[in-house]
């Protein structure tokens, strides 16, 4: 119960001091000032592990980066070794000190054991409050200028002794980025690099399959306009041979050939006469293949008969030169001639993938 009430009141005579401390601005000349030396060189920020409050003899495990006022960056480890107040009780705490030197210092001139004066005398944060002096030429100083994260009684002012340690890295220091929990971003460690890795493969075979996806179904579609083409080449050309093969007059078979391939492509209703002018170049081309395709169905036609010589037919593959056909037809009028030739046609079977 005792210690109890004694606790009670250190710790309420910690608070007064605090806030005494707190609002009452040093000034050049005062003990407070003096124990600043050298000019700013940049600052500490120092992450502190958690835990039950400090006691005599034991020490808390911290990450530091110093920041040089050039922007240059240096990791570095330490501990707190000693701590005017052993009281309270802290979580995760980030400590930041202003750090002053004589002159220019080189990588790793923070590293090194500090010391300063006890919490009992300084435990206000204000321009020289508890000053840390050390570092590897002695000449270093630290001086507290705020703490974020503390619970309890662990008043940053308190710290009496610190050592910073460089890491022990194949990398320098000054590359090893700022420690866990500052708001810096680290340097990627070898897991990230690899997930970063593995994240652009995905995004490589995502691209890749859309890729090629597009590139088959192009090929699906103009597999299914091929299909669709050799079904009304056939429907076409098939009507016309087995009316070649009903009559034996060359003339009159060709004419109904003709008649019947226009009326199915719906250019006409009755005969020849009605097409256009436009229409003229393509009798040129598909009269020669109702010859041969009558030709094929009545061979004899083609023997001698007396002195007559035998007629031969202009072209002897239709198919062959109702293709050719088709491609003048769509180099001279910019689109397919099945594609116009829209009719009635039995369902034409579908490959399935």
């Amino acid at each position: 119960m005792l210690r109890s009430i004694l606790t009670a009141a250190g710790v309420a005579s910690l608070l007064v001091g605090t806030a005494v401390h707190a609002q009452t601005p040093a000034t050049p000349g005062t003990p407070q000032a003096a124990g600043r030396t050298g000019a700013n060189v940049g600052s500490l920020t120092c992450n502190v592990a958690g835990g039950v409050g400090f006691v005599f003899g034991s020490s808390k495990d911290m990450t530091c980066l110093f920041t040089r006022t050039d922007g240059i960056a240096e990791r570095y480890t330490g501990s707190i070794k000693k701590y005017g107040v052993d009281l309270g009780f802290t979580k995760e705490a980030q400590m930041v000190w202003l750090v002053f030197a004589p002159g220019n210092i080189g990588p790793g001139a923070l590293a090194g054991n500090y010391v300063g004066g006890t919490a009992s005398a300084t435990v206000g944060v204000g321009a020289g409050a508890n000053v840390l002096l050390g570092g590897g030429s002695g000449q270093v100083t630290l001086q507290p200028v705020s703490v974020e994260g503390s619970v309890g009684l662990n008043i940053a002012a308190g710290v009496g002794e610190v050592e910073l340690r460089r890491p022990s890295s194949r990398f320098p220091a000054a590359c090893d980025g700022p420690p866990v929990g500052t708001p810096w971003a680290a340097m990627p460690s070898a897991a990230d690099t690899l997930i970063a890795r593995l994240q652009a493969d995905c995004t490589a075979a995502e691209a890749n399959e859309r890729a090629v996806r597009a590139e088959v179904e192009a090929q699906l579609k103009e597999a299914e306009r091929a299909r669709a083409f050799a079904w009304r080449r056939l429907s076409a050309l098939g009507d016309m041979a087995r009316l070649a093969a009903l009559e034996p007059d060359r003339e009159i078979a060709v004419e109904r050939q003709l008649v019947a391939l226009f009326r199915d492509i719906g250019w006409i209703d009755g005969g020849l006469d009605e097409l256009g002018e436009g229409a003229r170049p393509l009798l040129d081309w598909l009269r020669p293949i109702a010859e041969a395709l009558h030709a094929a169905a009545f061979p004899a036609d083609l023997e001698p008969d007396g002195d007559d010589e035998p007629e031969e037919p202009a072209i002897s593959d239709p198919l062959a030169a109702f293709r050719a056909f088709e491609a003048w037809y769509e180099a001279d009028r910019g689109q397919p001639f099945l594609q116009v030739f829209e009719r009635y046609m039995p369902p034409t079977p579908v490959v399935e993938f």
